[in-house]
């Protein structure tokens, strides 16, 4: 399998990104959006407030797994969010069987620069910024509050693409 066109949206940037890295030879083009490379920091007591509601949101994965209310997560998450558009976010998920993906992939994101997966988020930044010349699309929601500060970084890596 070649000429591949990987397409990574959320968490699917964190995944694909890093078999692009891997795979560099079956690739031919990337298409991103709204997603992001964590690769971890170092805190101090003066800048973890930026990572608390994203810690505040893995411990509560962790402690409700398939459980977790989707609805109400997001809700809380997206303040002013209308009831339609929360309705969107829960859609995929009308029972605990279908949220095993959603228990398990914040717990998967590094928050400290000695997390296991940070290495392999570094090493996919780096060859995007340093190895990566074939095609690219980057595309960021102007509203999404989550990976929206991410865009810059894939156009810092990535100064070629469209």
């Amino acid at each position: 399998v070649k000429n591949l066109t990987l397409v990574c949206q959320d968490w699917g940037g964190l995944t694909g990104l890093s078999v692009v890295k891997d795979c560099p030879d079956k690739f031919s083009r990337l298409v991103i959006m709204n997603t992001g490379l964590p690769d971890g920091c170092d805190y101090t007591l003066a800048n973890v407030w930026k990572l608390t509601p994203f810690m505040v949101w893995q411990s509560v994965v962790e402690l409700l797994g398939k459980h977790l209310p989707i609805k109400l997560v997001f809700r809380l998450a997206m303040r002013g969010v209308s009831k339609e558009v929360l309705a969107m976010y829960d859609a995929p998920f009308p029972s605990s069987i279908y949220r095993g993906g959603a228990a398990q992939w914040p717990l998967l994101v590094p928050l400290r620069s000695s997390d296991l997966i940070s290495g392999d988020m570094k090493k996919s930044k780096e060859f995007l910024k340093n190895a990566w010349r074939s095609p690219a699309l980057i595309m960021f929601s102007d509203d999404d509050p989550i990976t929206g500060a991410m865009r810059q970084s894939f156009e810092q890596m990535l100064p070629h693409a469209k």
